[in-house]
């Protein structure tokens, strides 16, 4: 302003106060780190006595993470959040409805998020009974996009989601709807573009069978779990 007096290099005392402002809000850079010795940082979120993050995929200089928010004892809903490569929550939101869901992983549609995200896991709030495998779609600021459920009137869930082939995605998991008994290993396809289930596939016997997590290979599939 014309009453600021000007230092010897022309500056104010306004603008070295808001260049030290400027310094005190920048996120110093992590120190030097050896890696599985030490940790460039370590955050926690609020999210209720329920809540925890199950996977996490790097997205430009930051990550998103997925899993769920809640109370003991009350509904959960799948939580998403978006992260800065030092933790700091640049959006987060929940999704759910009257019962229990949650988020098991996460498929970045672009390697910096601008092409959005697609999010797996189960809900009790839609489908048809139990627990069904769940997908979401969300735009980069994580506005919902539109969800789709899958699976019949037992408990069927999502628990691992990797890119496929030809704009496809495979999620994995466990199915007992199909013949009804124990869990079976669950592999199915879908349409990134609007989630039209594409094929499925059920691996196991007689005893309780469950895919946690999938790979795309140059020559197919990979699935783990247990059995």
């Amino acid at each position: 302003s014309p009453g600021d007096a000007a230092n010897a290099d022309g500056t104010t005392e306004a603008d070295a106060a808001a260049a030290d402002a400027d310094a005190a809000d920048a996120t110093p850079p992590p120190p030097p780190c050896s890696p599985g010795k030490s940790a460039w940082f370590s955050k926690s979120y609020p999210g209720g006595d329920h809540a925890r993050l199950d996977a996490v995929e790097r997205v430009g200089e930051g990550v998103i993470a997925v899993g769920r928010a809640g109370n003991a004892g009350t509904k959960t809903d799948a939580l998403i959040m978006r992260l800065s490569g030092y933790g700091q929550v640049v959006w987060q939101k929940t999704i759910g409805g009257d019962g229990e869901d949650q988020g098991h992983g996460v498929l970045p549609l672009s390697d910096d998020g601008g092409a959005g995200y697609l999010v797996a896991g189960w809900t009790k709030s839609a489908g048809e009974g139990g627990q069904d495998a769940w997908l979401i779609a969300l735009a980069s600021d994580g506005e919902e996009l539109w969800q789709k459920t899958y699976g019949g009137t037992a408990n069927d869930i999502a628990a691992a989601i990797a890119a496929g082939p030809s704009n496809t995605a495979v999620l994995a998991g466990f199915d007992r709807s199909t013949d009804g008994g124990q869990e079976d290993g669950w592999l199915f396809a879908v349409s990134r573009t609007d989630g039209k289930a594409l094929w499925q596939r059920t691996y196991g016997g007689s005893s309780i069978d469950v895919l946690n997590d999938v790979a795309v290979s140059p020559t197919g599939l990979v699935a783990v779990g247990e059995n």
